[in-house]
């Protein structure tokens, strides 16, 4: 599965590439994003801060990445993906799910 994961990803990303470019295209990743439920994160290089608020390292590109889930939060040490498709939007998908969370950018949480 975490295979296929990789081999869908880099494909995307490669079709970015070889697209024509029209308008603005993503800067990266980094960033403040928030689900429609409620859970937001953040990405700063590799660093991130999780729903739960774990501060942990993923593997880090430009536009993607992939990170485990922490133990103490739900589902820990599920593998996650997370690919940027445009300036305000990016695709999670958890290891063992069919179909991609879709998360928007946002403003920084408040505590």
């Amino acid at each position: 599965m975490i295979g296929l994961l990789r081999s869908a990803l880099l494909i995307a990303a490669a079709e970015a590439l070889l697209l024509p470019s029209a308008g603005a295209r993503a800067d990266q990743i980094d960033g403040h994003w928030c689900h429609a439920d409620g859970r937001n994160l953040s990405i700063e290089g590799s660093m991130i801060i999780t729903p739960g608020g774990n501060e942990i390292v993923g593997n880090y590109r430009r536009h993607s990445i992939f990170f485990t889930v922490p133990a103490d939060e739900p589902n820990p040490g599920t593998k996650i993906a997370m690919q940027q498709l445009n300036d305000l939007v990016m695709q999670m998908l958890k290891e063992g799910d069919q179909e991609a969370q879709t998360w928007r950018r946002c403003n920084a949480p408040t505590a």
